[in-house]
């Protein structure tokens, strides 16, 4: 990954998922807050590596989004703008 992260150029989307640290209780009326992170890989599918501050995770598609008002992605920009990850 440290690799990958130097020799690509990212770019910056909003997400509203919860960080391993930071866990969503699920009685609170209060979504998470939305968060600025840089999505680093996809697999083809529904899953993509996103980077923030601290650390690398994994989310689904749907939780990423191009701007606040949560506007989504299309499949064919993230095909065309990330590298592929392969799982075996």
């Amino acid at each position: 990954m440290k690799r990958l992260m130097k020799n690509y150029k990212y770019f910056t989307a909003w997400t509203n998922y919860p960080t391993l640290l930071q866990q969503h209780d699920p009685n609170d009326d209060f979504p998470p807050l939305y968060r600025q992170v840089q999505l680093v890989s996809y697999d083809g599918d529904k899953y993509i590596t996103i980077h923030d501050d601290r650390d690398f995770q994994e989310v689904k598609r749907g939780y990423i989004y191009r701007n606040r008002r949560r506007t989504n992605f299309k499949h064919s920009t993230l095909i065309r703008r990330l590298p592929l990850t392969e799982y075996n």
